[in-house]
């Protein structure tokens, strides 16, 4: 995870056209965070949320981002630390912060890259002040297009041609951005009132070589994957799409990508 991250973090903003921008500034406008809110970003990543916020936020605001990775860190801390803001390596299951201290916490796109999500949101209750708001963003593969899925499918065999072991996640991680699974999870956290929206978008790869860097910033496994190929081994393997991709027509090397946006409330 840490090494997918401190290779990825200087593509991580303009990767497919600037779209994790586009979902963080998503997040923060469906959120409406109070200009005076304290808010804690967990998995900050490279501050794109954070900034969000601290781009709107007064001088009583507080923004504190937190990562494993220092490598995505550097790159927030690159672009500016106002005053009311910091950013720290600290890991979501353990909060070093005491009860009730913000008002927001949130999470783009972090919380299925937690071990434990469920014990990261148990931690993001307990931080909250009562009243206080979760804010979520995931990555959904509810609406990924054939090609996607025929992508996907190919990794398993594709690693074990090469002896290349993946990270990976447990199954569950995959289904936190449905939306009955979501919600149920943030009640069963001690959450209430979860509000949901959508953000999709799509095109479609013009050549293989696109196609494939655009899949491989989905995650650790495809990244390491596309990474550790080799560029004899990688052009045989999207020879290999093209050749498998013949019969899905125009929807050839199409994609989609579906982020689910969550709010919930901690009781008063």
């Amino acid at each position: 995870m840490l090494a997918f991250y401190s290779r990825f973090s200087r593509q991580y903003d303009g990767w497919a056209t600037g779209l994790n921008p586009k979902v963080a500034a998503r997040l923060v406008d469906f959120t409406a965070p109070d200009p005076s809110a304290h808010v804690l970003d967990i998995g900050t990543g490279t501050g794109l949320v954070a900034h969000e916020i601290l781009g709107r936020a007064s001088a009583d605001g507080l923004v504190i981002g937190i990562d494993i990775s220092e490598a995505m860190l550097a790159v927030a801390r690159s672009k500016g630390v106002p005053a009311h803001s910091r950013f720290m390596v600290m890991d979501g299951h353990e909060l070093v912060f005491r009860k009730g201290m913000f008002d927001l916490v949130t999470l783009g796109q972090s919380l299925s890259y937690l071990i434990d999500p469920e014990e990261g949101l148990k931690e993001t209750l307990r931080v909250l002040k009562p009243g206080g708001r979760v804010a979520l963003s995931l990555q959904s593969r509810e609406l990924i297009t054939e090609a996607q899925e025929l992508f996907f499918k190919s990794l398993g065999p594709l690693a074990q041609e090469h002896f290349i072991n993946l990270p990976r996640h447990a199954e569950s991680h995959a289904r936190l951005a449905n939306k009955p699974v979501l919600k149920l999870m943030l009640e069963r956290a001690g959450f209430v009132d979860v509000q949901m929206t959508q953000l999709v978008t799509g095109g479609r790869g013009q050549t293989p070589r696109e196609w494939t860097d655009l899949m491989a910033g989905l995650g650790p496994l495809p990244f390491t994957l596309m990474s550790v190929l080799g560029p004899r081994h990688r052009q045989a393997f999207e020879a290999y799409l093209v050749d498998v991709m013949t019969d899905l027509g125009d929807e050839a090397f199409r994609y989609h990508f579906n982020f689910l946006i969550a709010t919930a409330t901690k009781p008063a």
